[in-house]
């Protein structure tokens, strides 16, 4: 909530400083040192305000669709089809001459990294440790889009429209929550392919009846959770991938009862982080249905937790 009072705030200061509210028409009222460019000034802080706004409503990746695609039919309208209106339109001092501007000026940007970021790789950064130990709180990930076939860049409709390549066991991969796929994206393990028997009880993973194979490796500390909790650090051979996970002493955590038995639907993959007893993965919120799925996690870019970046782990291979 706070952030939407101080935007709000934003927005009600701007559309002050555009009234002149608490400035003259001289120049010498209290805000007199902004000069007379108080109305720019206004229409800024109001686009600041709205932006803000709109991203905490419709959740960033819907924002940057819709975005995106207002300013490229403002700039590419203007300028094939109007373009003697558009000199003279950027020519005033108003708000659809700065609306035009900032198109003018960034949509082409805008799109270029829109279709880099839908259709190639993106990165993602870390933000909790329910993969550690293999993903830190903090990493910048590099996610290939290729991977899982290429999805219409639309949140809203969450269709793959060229299918190509597979989720394999072992999978570090990005995909948007089921439960609220235009806000929400996780980064977890594929455990469980379509069909799977799917078991997990007492720290133990089982698949299709088989026990997967765990060897302790020893005690340690999380790195970012700031609870400076002992953890069991164990190796677990999972058919195509051997990484290692962290375990809690106990049976249960603060959610309760962590086991789950299931069939894995056709078309879905379970998800489970490294770091089992503190992720928020398929035990909540079920098997993810591969439409959500936007690529496999390849390396790690660089880490930031803090006010210096880690460059030890760039390049980490996933």
């Amino acid at each position: 909530m706070t952030y939407e009072i101080i935007l709000i705030i934003v927005f009600c200061v701007g559309l002050s400083l555009q009234s002149r509210a608490v400035f003259s028409s001289d120049g010498q009222g209290l805000l007199g040192f902004l000069g007379h460019d108080l109305d720019k000034i206004g229409r800024t802080l109001c686009f600041v305000g709205l932006l803000g706004m709109s991203v905490l409503l419709l959740g960033v990746e819907v924002f940057l669709v819709f975005f995106t695609l207002i300013a490229c039919v403002i700039c590419y309208t203007y300028r094939f089809f109007f373009p003697k209106q558009l000199k003279k339109t950027l020519a005033m001092d108003g708000f659809l001459s700065d609306v035009l501007s900032f198109c003018q000026e960034y949509a082409t940007f805008l799109l270029v990294v829109f279709l880099i970021r839908n259709f190639c790789v993106q990165h993602y950064r870390v933000p909790t440790g329910s993969l550690e130990p293999t993903v830190r709180p903090g990493d910048f990930l590099l996610v290939n889009q290729f991977s899982y076939g290429w999805h219409l860049p639309m949140p809203l409709i969450n269709t793959k429209f060229l299918d190509y390549g597979k989720p394999q066991r072992g999978d570090v991969a990005l995909f948007r929550n089921p439960k609220d796929p235009y806000r929400i994206i996780y980064v977890k393990r594929v455990v469980g392919l379509p069909g799977d028997h799917v078991v997990y009880k007492n720290k133990q993973l089982s698949i299709n009846g088989q026990p997967i194979k765990q060897e302790y490796v020893g005690l340690e500390q999380e790195f970012g959770s700031g609870n400076y909790e002992w953890l069991s650090k164990r190796t677990e051979f999972l058919p195509g991938k051997t990484h290692d996970i962290y375990v809690r002493s106990g049976l249960f955590n603060s959610s309760g009862d962590m086991s789950i038995n299931l069939i894995v639907p056709e078309g879905s993959y379970y998800m489970m982080g490294d770091n089992r007893d503190l992720s928020f993965d398929s035990r909540f919120f079920g098997p993810v249905e591969e439409k959500y799925l936007l690529g496999k996690v390849m390396i790690v870019l660089f880490s930031w937790d803090g006010w210096m970046p880690d460059w030890s782990r760039m390049g980490v291979s996933l």
